[in-house]
């Protein structure tokens, strides 16, 4: 009978281990997801000039995890094609087909990808295209660049704005590499990005985006020119 009473006492303490170990995972992954969504928020209330939807990264497809990722919002939240998509950290890509309730992400790392850059550096501004690599996934290059472009390791490539699709200012990532293109006038920047694609969760799609810069006030009448 003894042996039974410590048996039933053995299992009640392995199944009450296991319900605390299962609370434990629970907590730290309420306590991550709280993090990610608090940086979400705070990001929101800090760029008024863009309407902004949360969306949650849920597909990303075989063989091209570098490439699309599949988003839990779609034109019932008001998105199009080729809105841009963001994280607090920068830019995640740009929408390429629009669903219902989800839609289809081509990534800043897809080969099919081309983003207008800007040397954030006040003494380079120096512009390019951000394009994606098939031979390296993770480390897209600035390209079309002067052998003679002020643009340096450890440079910040931001969104220049040109091209029509992504807003200017967004952060791409930074130079930590510059080579010159074989028997040619050109160089390229090796860029690390300012988003860590492999532990891409959630995301936040550009709706509209307001000009950085006031539109001009026309001149009053019989002001002078």
């Amino acid at each position: 009978a003894k042996l039974m009473s410590v048996y039933r006492d053995n299992e009640t303490l392995r199944q009450e281990v296991d319900q605390l170990r299962q609370d434990n995972i629970k907590l730290t992954e309420l306590t991550s997801e709280n993090q990610r969504l608090q940086a979400l928020l705070d990001y929101r209330r800090n760029a008024p000039r863009f309407d902004l939807v949360t969306a949650a990264v849920i597909g990303r497809e075989p063989g091209t995890w570098f490439s699309t990722i599949v988003i839990n919002r779609g034109t019932d939240s008001g998105l199009t094609k080729d809105m841009s998509v963001i994280s607090p950290q920068g830019l995640v890509g740009h929408i390429v087909a629009v669903y219902e309730t989800s839609a289809k992400v081509m990534l800043l790392l897809d080969p099919r990808s081309a983003v207008g850059g800007l040397v954030q550096r006040p003494e380079s501004r120096v512009t390019g295209i951000v394009v994606g690599q098939a031979q390296a996934a993770a480390v897209p290059r600035m390209t079309n660049l002067a052998r003679e472009s002020d643009v340096i390791k450890g440079d910040i490539i931001i969104t220049s704005g040109l091209g029509g699709i992504f807003p200017k200012g967004i952060p791409v990532g930074e130079v930590y590499d510059v080579k010159n293109e074989e028997g040619g006038l050109l160089k390229y920047a090796e860029i690390k990005t300012a988003v860590d694609f492999s532990k891409l969760e959630e995301v936040l799609v550009i709706r509209s985006a307001k000009s950085e810069i006031p539109p001009a006030v026309p001149p009053q009448p019989g002001a002078k020119q």
